[in-house]
């Protein structure tokens, strides 16, 4: 069982060595930057807080479709119709915060950055 264990935790390294021996570039492994070219911490910190509003932003109109199909799936029950239009509800309430908090980060950035470069 041990033996099987090292085997299957050697595999990820017995993948990665040949590849870094047959570049050519003599063992040193480049790994690129998923991120894609962010060289600062400032910079990795806005893709990373982007990435998260869009991941927001889908999943607040997400819910909001979710309301909508629980609207139309009451049938016109009082308890159900008004479940279906309090999740629409606050899907519009949190599309509202996700933009206002992209405005405000917007903001910030630009006030930090000072003003841009006149011609």
């Amino acid at each position: 069982m041990r033996a099987l264990m090292v085997g299957v935790g050697a595999l990820p390294l017995a993948a990665v060595l040949p590849a870094a021996w047959a570049s050519g570039t003599g063992g040193n492994l480049t790994v690129p930057n998923p991120l894609g070219g962010t060289g600062d911490i400032t910079g990795l910190i806005t893709k990373i807080a982007w990435w998260i509003y869009d991941l927001a932003f889908i999943l607040a109109f997400i819910m909001l479709a979710y309301g909508g199909i629980q609207y139309i799936i009451s049938s016109g029950e009082p308890a159900k119709t008004k479940k279906a239009k309090e999740t629409i509800v606050n899907a519009l309430i949190g599309i509202a915060i996700i933009l206002i908090g992209r405005g405000f980060i917007t903001l910030v950035q630009s006030i930090i950055s000072g003003p841009g470069p006149t011609s």
